[in-house]
């Protein structure tokens, strides 16, 4: 079942963050957010570890851990960051998660 959350800011939604799907280990989620936005994630888990692969739609600068990037659309990047901040300083940005958790001992 897909599940669409919305970001608001000042009563206007910025971002829309789409489940599309999970089993617990492994779960996909579809994001866009609007010009001027900025949609920050969590990915920490007490239970184990994550590992991010982030997909462009469209450009985007991102902030993974500390570390900023540039992304074009279609360049995979892939992440052991438990923070990051997408910025759709100048356009729309859109993009797709796959977060691969790794449950601890």
């Amino acid at each position: 079942m897909k599940c669409t959350r919305e970001t608001m800011m000042g009563g206007t939604a910025i971002a829309w963050t789409t489940t599309l799907f999970s089993n617990g280990f492994v779960t996909a989620m579809r994001h866009k957010l609007i010009r001027g936005g900025t949609l920050s994630s969590s990915y920490y888990s007490a239970k184990g570890s994550d590992h991010i692969l982030l997909i462009p739609i469209t450009e985007l600068r991102g902030n993974f851990g500390g570390l900023e990037e540039q992304l074009k659309a279609g360049q995979v990047y892939f992440t052991d960051a438990t923070e990051v901040e997408i910025t759709g300083k100048h356009a729309e940005a859109c993009w797709v998660v796959i977060r691969l958790h790794t449950p601890g001992k």
